[in-house]
């Protein structure tokens, strides 16, 4: 695992994020689906389509692979100093062309190790798409679903590759 920062911070944040729509969408034609996870992966499998095959059977129409963010220079937690404690993940890097930008973003909580699995993909870019050569910087804050956790000693992974502790002194809910 790659080294970690935290940083406390005592005043609200502003950010924006990609969004991805989570529910199902069945549009009359096709049953869309964002995103859908395996054990090891969060997010693995995205923008899966199935269409009816007749006989209450769907067929798969497309799926693609995500692949996960690159070129992270840093990576570091933002603790809010408020109860109960907000966390967000904040993630800085390069996208290394014009078309490269923040696509799906999948969590998941193993109770078994106290660890929060965060997995960032890129958006993805159809084939035949011309990208420019343009090198850009990127910050990214993502919030964490930290609500209601207990006391104790937690682990926040990104893309299995950062690895960032966590405590909580006491249980993190409203007082």
């Amino acid at each position: 695992m790659k080294p970690f920062h935290v940083l406390l911070a005592g005043s609200l944040l502003s950010f924006s994020t990609s969004a991805v729509t989570a529910d199902p969408v069945f549009d009359g034609h096709a049953l869309h689906i964002s995103a859908v996870d395996v054990e090891e992966q969060p997010g693995l499998y995205q923008q899966i389509e199935l269409r009816p095959a007749g006989d209450d059977l769907w067929r798969l129409h497309s799926i693609r692979e995500g692949v996960t963010l690159r070129n992270i220079e840093n990576v570091s937690l933002v603790v809010t100093d408020s109860t109960p404690v907000q966390v967000f993940l904040k993630v800085e890097g390069k996208y290394m062309n014009g078309c490269e930008e923040l696509g799906h973003v999948s969590k998941r909580y193993d109770a078994g190790t106290q660890t929060l699995h965060v997995f960032m993909y890129y958006r993805h870019v159809p084939e035949g798409i011309a990208c420019t050569a343009d090198v850009r910087d990127f910050e990214l804050i993502e919030p964490l679903p930290v609500y209601g956790a207990e006391a104790g000693e937690y682990t926040v992974t990104l893309n299995d590759e950062y690895e960032l502790p966590l405590g909580f002194a006491e249980r993190n809910v409203l007082k």
